[in-house]
């Protein structure tokens, strides 16, 4: 990722196939260590068919990613 801007949901994306993700956590926190959660949220919003939600409460969602189908570059 970058440390001059944010990525963009793509780079995400893409960084999580290419680590070979399972799940994601997304915290719905307050503070500057979860900055980068909105987007991390987003790109998990464009890629529903992809990152299946699991479990959610007040505080986080958890997503199962299916990192093998055929959108995925």
């Amino acid at each position: 990722m970058h440390l001059d801007r944010d990525p963009d949901p793509d780079e995400i994306w893409n960084y999580l196939v290419r680590v070979h993700a399972s799940y994601v956590i997304v915290a719905h926190l307050d503070g500057p260590e979860f900055a980068m959660d909105p987007i991390v949220d987003r790109t998990l919003v464009l890629h529903s068919l992809e990152a299946i939600p699991v479990f959610s409460n007040a505080h986080f969602k958890i997503y199962r990613l299916a990192t093998s189908g055929p959108s995925i570059l």
